[in-house]
């Protein structure tokens, strides 16, 4: 009698869990098909937010700031954001671990490399996009969570989607490889290692906090049919 493979564990996948050197019977708990959905998107079962998605609340965000009369004072603040979020991701107390705010000892050295990697990779984009569109698109996506919260199957399928969308803006995001059936050149996602992405949203969350509550207090006024607060967003 052949043995009963283990199967998926991820809602309405019936394929066979993947092979695993440190899962519990030489088995994984998902297939390799959710194992790299979940890589790439937080949760297999999420779906990745694509740039038709984003764009209206884009808009959305660009005419908030119109109509708060703050425009030159919103700008002046995202650079400043970007200024400081670029200089914290220099700083070498960045890569260390920290877990409960205590600093770890001897941590693994891929644990580090985590770090490391999140912090180079914020620094690319930070060098390669601009401070204000990069700003309205963060604040974009929290006002679609805000609007949408079914789009997203957990907090961290947001904290992935938010990465994604942020990295995005960069070719230095995309890798590619020639594909011989398509006779062209294919480019594909350029994944990060799990931790690296939630890292990144991490830092994405809270450079961004006073921003993306400025934001959505202003649409929630102006749904309301009130004048939408100016903020003092440099103070």
């Amino acid at each position: 009698m052949l043995p009963v493979l283990p199967r998926c564990i991820t809602p309405g996948c019936s394929n066979p869990a993947r092979a695993s050197l440190v899962g519990y019977g030489g088995f994984g708990r998902t297939c390799e098909a959710c194992r790299q959905r979940g890589i790439r998107n937080g949760d297999p079962r999420q779906q990745r937010l694509l740039k038709s998605d984003v764009a209206p609340y884009v808009h959305r965000v660009e005419k908030l700031i119109q109509l708060t009369g703050s425009k030159e004072r919103v700008e002046i603040a995202l650079k400043d954001i970007y200024r400081i979020l670029a200089e914290v991701a220099r700083d070498p107390a960045a890569r260390a671990v920290v877990r409960r705010l205590r600093h770890l000892e001897g941590s693994k050295p891929w644990v580090v490399r985590w770090k490391v990697q999140a912090t180079n990779e914020i620094l690319r984009v930070v060098q390669d996009t601009d401070a204000v569109q990069s700003g309205i698109l963060v604040a974009a996506v929290f006002l679609l969570q805000s609007k949408q919260p079914h789009r997203f199957i957990s907090p961290l399928a947001f904290q992935y989607q938010l990465t994604r969308v942020w990295r995005a803006r960069t070719f230095l995001s995309v890798g590619s490889y020639w594909d011989n059936q398509r006779g062209k050149v294919t480019r594909i996602y350029r994944e990060l290692p799990r931790r690296s992405t939630e890292i990144i949203a991490e830092y994405l969350t809270v450079s961004y906090a006073k921003f993306v509550r400025f934001i959505l207090e202003a649409n929630r006024k102006q749904v309301e049919g009130l004048v939408p607060f100016i903020s003092p967003l440099t103070s």
